[in-house]
């Protein structure tokens, strides 16, 4: 089930390169121990943040776009 996640942050990862590639932001992914999640952070502000959900046995992902900081982020939900 872990092995989700990883294929998960490939994808990111792989993304990013390839938005890097064209001109785009630039992206990086780290893993936040304390928290156990994934935060990948982008030069144009954009943040997202990948946690495991438990409850429903599967990743969500929460995006804060640039100026967004101040609403609620939208939640998009990651199958397993």
């Amino acid at each position: 089930m872990r092995g989700v996640i990883g294929k998960a942050i490939v994808g990111v990862l792989v993304a990013a390169g390839i938005a890097g590639a064209g001109g785009g932001p630039r992206c990086w992914t780290r893993y936040d121990p304390q928290f156990d999640r994934w935060i990948t952070e982008c030069s144009d502000g954009a943040r997202l943040v990948t946690r495991y959900d438990r409850q429903f046995e599967r990743y969500r992902t929460n995006v804060v776009r640039p100026g967004m900081e101040d609403k609620k982020p939208k939640r998009h939900v990651r199958g397993k």
